[in-house]
């Protein structure tokens, strides 16, 4: 079941945590996955580009890190998967 993050806005600090712990779930469960569809993959993608939008400008640097560390991931599982 895919359930699309929440768009808070730049001051609703609970609804940007709920985001953040919905994307990293989801990521969880999607990189745990072997047989994941690319266009879920692509979806998580776009919508961590949605979150690190949401954030410019606040001082967020550990979100901000884990964003990129997540895309990596992603790109990654992404590749692994395209080569088989």
């Amino acid at each position: 079941m895919k359930v699309s993050a929440p768009n808070p806005t730049p001051t609703d600090a609970s609804a940007l945590a709920a985001a953040v712990r919905q994307l990293a779930t989801e990521a969880h469960r999607l990189l745990a996955d072997p047989a994941c569809p690319p266009e879920e993959t692509r979806d998580l993608s776009r919508r961590l580009s949605c979150l690190r939008r949401q954030l410019r400008g606040r001082s967020n640097d550990s979100v901000t890190r884990w964003i990129d560390q997540l895309e990596e991931k992603i790109d990654s599982a992404t590749l692994a998967h395209s080569s088989r």
